[in-house]
């Protein structure tokens, strides 16, 4: 036990003990500010990284929407009413998520992003009603491309999610 009692004396030379500090109103308050700056500077920042991977997205939409609009089908023997119709999709799907794209800014205003949040889940909703047919259609003769377009979406939806997750956090 010799050597655990000096251990314990050890420990207790090391301590030293501090003064509780007399903190002035005027103190707290530029403690608080201080804080409060680095919070927001820190969720700032963060913003600024999901919108630059929501950038990064719709501009991979772009350039997959770019290549299907001149992509043609595989099949050769395809009627031309059936060409007709896989052309009016590519177009109409082309315009709704041109559309829907350039609807995606995160405000910079940090007290505007809940509500962008909310309104892009329902803008997301609608789109996709208003897309299934379109989609359905495109899928059979552009798989890669849709497939491609959709993960982006997705995946600004989860980027649209986070920001979302960090702002009711900071509160």
């Amino acid at each position: 036990m010799g050597i655990f009692s000096f251990l314990k004396g050890l420990r207790k030379e090391e301590e030293i003990e501090k003064e509780p500090e007399d903190l002035v109103l005027t103190d707290i308050d530029a403690r608080i500010n201080s804080f409060s700056k680095n919070v927001l500077d820190n969720l700032d920042q963060e913003l600024v990284d999901i919108r630059k991977k929501i950038d990064e997205e719709k501009e991979r939409i772009g350039k997959n929407l770019l290549l299907m609009e001149e992509k043609e089908p595989e099949n050769k023997n395809l009627p031309e009413r059936a060409r007709g119709i896989i052309d009016g999709n590519k177009k109409s799907y082309a315009v709704k998520i041109k559309g829907f794209i350039e609807s995606i800014n995160i405000p910079e205003d940090i007290k505007d992003v809940p509500n962008f949040c909310d309104g892009f889940n329902e803008s997301l909703d609608n789109f996709g009603k208003k897309t299934i047919k379109n989609f359905g259609v495109l899928q059979q003769f552009f798989g890669d491309n849709t497939k491609t377009i959709s993960i982006s979406i997705n995946n600004i939806n989860g980027s649209v999610k986070k920001a979302k997750e960090l702002i009711e956090s900071s509160d």
